[in-house]
């Protein structure tokens, strides 16, 4: 299966059509939307994500240069077969010259995150925020010759509970990974989202938020607290939680509580509610608005689409919008592997710094 699928994704692309493959969490079907115009649409702000049918990619902060996209349904394709077909119409990829070989970009090195992440910790003893989530990028390349659609499908092997997902415009390039963060998903005219947090293996112990250390149910508590905070400033009292619980995602686990708001009475719009919760805590810190700010001073990369959103709207019966997060962007020959964590008072660097490799293993076993 996966020639078949790499010919659609190396066709598609020498095309330079606008595509996303993607898996719902938990669902083998595989989609595909497809536009021809070579150059997907963008979009100004949320409000506009009302009347948007497409697949839809986020950044963390709009920018000139990392614009909202929206890849309208040109071509809306179901399961393999479909795309297969679809693929055997377009032109074979020309072969080109290889390019003389370039200097490896670097990763962020440990040294420098260090040296940030402690003065983040000593600002945030300083009471500037409770939490910042702080990120590197992992730069690597693949140690054996596999194919995109090989790594597609093997974060969806890995990765069933998650939602995975491969794609490409010629404006962000092509971007893959699997999340396990539902920033809003819309359903029998209710909205659900999710406040998750805390990362650690998965373990075989107890499943109850007690057995996690007080800093990981501090910060999960937070993002549920900022959830509540913004339904109540939007005017939303109709809505309702589930009990906190541990939650699995492939090899690690996640503290986690849902989140129900029925919309039939409160009428909210799609915009509205995304424009107050993106970007979560869990993705940017606590309070908000000066969490960003420090990270926009502190990071020494732009984290592009990392911790952004995406995902299908008004598409195949589908209304769903994830966390960019467990994510990579192919650079050349290389991936650039996007991790974080959130930063406290009672943060040590060096167990952060290992917990962000940890979650740079987690994606490099699908490059290996």
């Amino acid at each position: 299966m996966h020639k078949d699928l790499n010919d659609f994704i190396e066709k598609s692309i020498h095309a330079g059509y606008g595509f996303a493959l993607w898996h719902l969490p938990g669902d083998d079907g595989l989609n595909a939307v497809i536009e021809t115009s070579k150059q997907a649409g963008e979009i100004q702000n949320f409000g506009e994500l009302v009347n948007a049918t497409g697949f839809v990619f986020a950044p963390f902060v709009k920018t000139e240069q990392h614009p909202i996209i929206v890849i309208k349904p040109d071509f809306l394709l179901s399961g393999v077969e479909e795309i297969v077909c679809f693929s055997q119409k377009l032109p074979d990829p020309v072969a080109h010259k290889k390019a003389n070989a370039v200097e490896a970009p670097q990763s962020t090195t440990k040294a420098h995150y260090l040296q940030s992440c402690n003065l983040l910790i000593d600002r945030i003893k300083n009471q500037e925020a409770k939490k910042v989530v702080f990120s590197k990028i992992k730069i690597t390349k693949p140690a054996v010759d596999l194919s995109l659609a090989e790594i597609f499908l093997k974060l969806k092997k890995n990765y069933p509970a998650a939602f995975t997902y491969l794609f490409y415009t010629p404006q962000t390039g092509l971007w893959m990974g699997a999340s396990p963060e539902t920033l809003l998903r819309v359903e029998d005219r209710n909205f659900h989202t999710m406040a998750l947090a805390g990362t650690r293996p998965v373990s075989s112990g107890e499943k109850t938020p007690d057995s996690w250390p007080e800093k990981e149910r501090m910060e999960q508590q937070w993002v549920s607290d900022f959830i509540e905070e913004e339904l109540k400033k939007l005017g939303i009292e109709n809505y309702s939680t589930s009990e906190t619980y541990t939650s699995p995602a492939g090899a690690i686990e996640h503290i986690r509580t849902d989140f129900k708001i029925d919309n039939r009475k409160s009428k909210i719009s799609l915009g509205k509610l995304i424009e107050a919760l993106h970007p979560t805590p869990a993705v940017c810190g606590f309070q908000k608005d000066i969490a960003l700010k420090m990270i926009l001073e502190i990071e020494n990369h732009d984290r592009e689409y990392y911790t952004g959103f995406l995902g299908p709207l008004n598409i195949a019966g589908q209304n769903q919008l994830f966390v960019n997060l467990r994510c990579m962007k192919k650079n050349g020959e290389y991936f650039h592997l996007f991790t974080g964590g959130g930063i406290t008072a009672d943060s040590c660097a060096d167990s952060e710094w290992q917990e962000t490799e940890m979650k740079a293993a987690i994606l490099e076993k699908v490059l290996i």
